[in-house]
């Protein structure tokens, strides 16, 4: 799920390639490449709610007390959801992947804002060339998730995370270094530029897949309802703050490198510090198998 959500933020800018070509009339609309994207997402979305009607059901009902249920739900006051969030929240842990899930689609969204008017103004790109080139990130996106389901087998989750930290804080460090002698117009530092996104691409997949899965093994079974839920919200704050960030910026970019490589840094000095903190899952497995014979003597 989180692989699909991924690809399809940096497929979707590259459709303007095929939206460019359009020019038609259906039923009496005139189609062109301004209300091309509407009509294709009106489609989508009719073909997702046909999907919805005809295939997706609710959970059988089981035989349980709907009245305990629903008095202890109404029991369920804010502040007791609040002792849970701050439950949740407190641990080192914890509060390390929300601030390093925050600081990963603060730099995907804030990256996509600024790549056009960037290349734009530096190599004199247009749609076509921005086009392909979120085509080919959605490309590399796509084959780091299929290289991942073999790394996470191999490799701890907590290394392939700190893995995708170095990558992004030297991607960060070549676009801090690199900005300064580029000059508008100029195609010079072209490969250079390439190769940071590449490296920002290549370390995104590795950081999101694994905070996720971290955040459920750090976080007990009761409790994995209202953790994801906490994730999601830091997830979706990121998304909003990191375009609004990145547009405000958008005369001023090295000043904006300059702040993204500083959280990137700050992200990779908290997962070391806390790198022997995390639970493996070979414990989990292991307490699993151990705690019904203790429970049996």
């Amino acid at each position: 799920m989180v692989g699909c959500r991924q690809i399809g933020l940096l497929v979707g800018p590259c459709f303007t390639i095929f939206f460019k070509q359009m020019k038609f009339n259906l039923l009496g609309i005139n189609v062109t490449m301004h209300n091309a994207p509407g009509l294709l997402m009106a489609i989508l979305w009719a073909i997702l709610a046909l999907l919805t009607v005809f295939f997706f059901f609710d959970l059988p009902t089981t035989t349980v007390n709907h009245k305990s249920i629903s008095n202890s739900l109404n029991d369920y006051t804010f502040l007791q959801a609040m002792k849970r969030v701050y439950k949740i929240c407190k641990q080192p842990v914890i509060i390390v992947l929300l601030i390093t899930s925050f600081i990963a689609y603060f730099n995907q969204t804030a990256l996509e804002t600024t790549l056009t008017p960037f290349t734009n103004q530096q190599f004199n790109w247009h749609e076509l060339q921005v086009s392909i080139l979120f085509a080919v990130a959605g490309i590399e996106i796509t084959l780091v998730y299929v290289l991942l389901h073999f790394m996470t087998k191999k490799y701890p989750d907590q290394s392939i995370l700190l893995f995708g930290y170095i990558l992004l804080s030297i991607a960060c460090l070549i676009a801090v270094i690199i900005l300064p002698f580029s000059e508008p117009g100029t195609k010079k530092y072209l490969p250079i530029f390439l190769i940071f996104v590449a490296l920002d691409i290549l370390a995104l997949p590795l950081i999101v897949v694994t905070t996720t899965s971290l955040f459920t093994q750090q976080t007990n079974h009761d409790e994995q309802g209202i953790g994801q839920g906490i994730q999601r919200f830091v997830i979706n704050v990121a998304t909003i703050v990191g375009p609004l960030y990145a547009g405000s910026l958008l005369q001023f970019t090295w000043t904006m490198l300059c702040s993204m490589l500083f959280i990137v840094l700050l992200g990779t000095f908290l997962i070391v510090a806390i790198y022997r903190s995390f639970k493996r899952k070979h414990d989990e497995e292991l307490a699993a198998l151990i705690s019904p014979t203790n429970n049996n003597r």
